[in-house]
């Protein structure tokens, strides 16, 4: 390892070069404004389509959670909603999946030019991962939907349907779900700096970089942690201010543009971490040696 910690080098790197940042937060925030105007779309399009009669809009201006809760049972249970959600959902997600994957393809191989200026970028590989990581989530949604059926088979029955115990079963997978998804979802953030250090393709640097993680887990555990505490610090810090402002001021419109700067200053400070950390694993994998997983003859 080099004099500087990988942490220590990652923070002098970006500072370096801020233009890194820069990047890193660009990408993110153009899908971020387009994903919310597509979903902001979604949103009104569905309302527009929900006929609401005038005692369950009576109902929802009060202030009883139970009549609240069976107005909109009742509002809901319109012949083709679900129909109707499930379109509009598929409208608003699929937009933005494809923009997530050429933003963050892009995105990433600007970033890693800079900071690997030596190697050779394979955006292809880098598609290929990001593509992987957008397939992974879906994966993950689909897996939990078919459980929460599952357990909808199980519990529910049309002469004693047992509620509780279909929210207890679909939630216990949720945090296995979590856990697996955000093991492999952090494995292939990470494979593009192998992909780029080896000039490998998306299969090669996925495989590669499990191999790394294996036989050099205490290093990356220590950068994730220790630029992860400083993030879940922001995230309380921004979370407190946010409920003063609320409780502070009576205007929706300041409320609104309080809470709106408040979500873009966490959020810039955030992508400067993430992206201090992927100069850190940078850092990490240009001081291993090359085709670490490799099988020796």
């Amino acid at each position: 390892m080099s004099e500087n910690p990988p942490i220590r080098a990652g923070f002098a790197i970006v500072n370096r070069n801020p233009l890194i940042a820069a990047i890193e937060i660009a990408w993110r925030w153009t899908f971020g404004l387009i994903g919310t105007v597509l979903l902001l779309l979604g949103t009104r399009a569905f309302l527009a389509g929900l006929k609401v009669s005038e005692g369950d809009e009576q109902v929802l201006h009060g202030q009883d959670p139970t009549l609240i809760a069976a107005a909109l049972m009742h509002v809901l249970q319109q012949s083709g909603v679900l129909q109707r959600f499930f379109g509009i959902m598929a409208a608003v997600a699929i937009p933005s999946a494809l923009v997530w994957i050429a933003a963050a393809t892009l995105g990433r191989a600007a970033t890693l030019r800079r900071l690997m200026p030596t190697s050779d970028v394979n955006v292809k590989a880098i598609l290929g991962l990001t593509l992987a990581r957008a397939g992974l989530l879906l994966a993950a949604v689909i897996a939990w939907y078919v459980w929460m059926l599952l357990c909808a088979i199980l519990t529910i029955t049309p002469d004693q349907p047992n509620y509780p115990l279909y929210l207890l079963l679909s939630m216990l997978a949720l945090p296995v779900i979590a856990i697996v998804w955000g093991v492999l979802n952090w494995i292939l953030s990470l494979a593009p700096v192998i992909a780029v250090r080896d000039g490998s393709r998306a299969w090669k640097a996925y495989s590669d970089t499990v191999g790394v993680v294996r036989r050099h887990r205490g290093e990356f555990t220590s950068v994730s942690t220790w630029l992860g505490l400083p993030r879940l610090a922001a995230m309380v810090i921004a979370f407190m201010i946010a409920v003063v402002v609320l409780i502070a001021t009576d205007s929706i419109i300041i409320g609104s543009v309080a809470l709106t700067l408040i979500t873009l200053v966490y959020c810039a400070f955030a992508d400067y971490l993430y992206i201090v950390r992927l100069a850190a694993y940078a850092q990490i994998a240009r001081e291993l040696p090359i085709a670490t997983a490799a099988t020796p003859l």
